[in-house]
C-alpha cells in the first residue's frame, strides 16, 4: 500500500495538538467536559424549556451517562491517539488511516447509542406543547442554514469552504509549505459542492423525527432504529 504523503513533522504536531486537545490537565475542553452537566441542560434550553420536575429527570439521568463516558470511553480515546501517535514512526498507509477512522466511528456510534438512553426517557416525559416548541426550533435552524448557506453562488461556497479549511490547517499543522499549497489550491478549486444535499437530507430528517415524536407505541424503538 502506497504511504500517504504525510510529513513526520508536521504529523506528530497533529497528533500532539490532539493529545493536547484531549488530555491537557488546563486545557478549555476540559473545563467544558468536566461541566457537561451544566452545559448540556443549558444547550438543550435553546431548543426546549423544561419545568422543575423534567429539569430534575434530566440531571438523574445524565449522571449514568456522563459516568460512562469518563470511565469507559475517555481510556478508549486515549488508547486511539496514542496509536496513532505511535503509527507516524513509520509512514502513514491509507489503510491504517481507514483502521483509526473506523474506531473513531465506532466511538461516536457507542456515544450515539448511550445518549439515546436519557434523551428517550426525557422525550417521553414532554408534555405535546414542548414536542412543538422542539420541532419548531430545529425548523427554524434549518430555514437559517438554507438562507445561510444555499444563497451563495458555485465560487462563493468553494471560497468559504477553502478557507475554513486552510483555518483548521493552519490552526493543526502551523505554516504549510509551497508544495502543500500548491496542493491544497487544487483540491479548493475540484470541490463538488455538498450543502443542498444535506440540508435536503437534514429536512427530510426533520420530517421523519416530527412523525416519530408523535410517540405512537414502541415510539422509542423505531427512533432508535431510525438513527441507527
Amino acid at each position: 500500500m502506497k504511504p500517504l504523503a504525510l510529513r513526520p513533522r508536521v504529523s506528530r504536531t497533529l497528533v500532539a495538538c490532539l493529545l493536547l486537545i484531549w488530555l491537557a490537565g488546563c486545557s478549555s475542553t476540559q473545563f467544558f467536559y468536566n461541566r457537561l452537566d451544566f452545559f448540556v441542560p443549558w444547550y438543550l434550553g435553546d431548543y426546549v424549556s423544561l419545568d422543575r420536575s423534567q429539569d430534575a429527570l434530566l440531571e438523574d439521568e445524565l449522571q449514568p451517562f456522563l459516568a460512562w463516558h469518563r470511565q469507559d470511553e475517555l481510556p478508549r480515546y486515549i488508547e486511539l491517539l496514542e496509536r496513532a501517535e505511535r503509527s507516524l514512526d513509520q509512514p502513514v498507509t491509507r489503510d491504517q488511516l481507514m483502521a483509526l477512522t473506523l474506531d473513531a466511528e465506532q466511538a461516536l456510534d457507542r456515544l450515539q447509542h448511550r445518549a439515546l438512553d436519557w434523551m428517550l426517557v426525557l422525550g417521553d416525559a414532554l408534555r405535546e406543547e414542548q414536542l412543538q416548541e422542539f420541532m419548531l426550533a430545529l425548523r427554524e435552524q434549518q430555514a437559517e442554514y438554507e438562507e445561510k448557506y444555499l444563497e451563495r453562488d458555485d465560487a462563493h461556497y468553494r471560497d468559504d469552504a477553502c478557507e475554513r479549511l486552510q483555518d483548521n490547517i493552519r490552526r493543526y499543522l502551523g505554516r504549510l509549505q509551497t508544495e502543500q499549497k500548491t496542493r491544497l489550491a487544487v483540491a479548493c478549486a475540484n470541490l463538488r459542492r455538498s450543502d443542498s444535499v444535506w440540508l435536503a437530507e437534514r429536512a427530510a430528517w426533520l420530517d421523519r423525527l416530527d412523525m416519530l415524536l408523535q410517540r405512537e407505541p414502541d415510539w422509542q424503538a423505531s427512533l432508535r432504529q431510525a438513527v441507527a
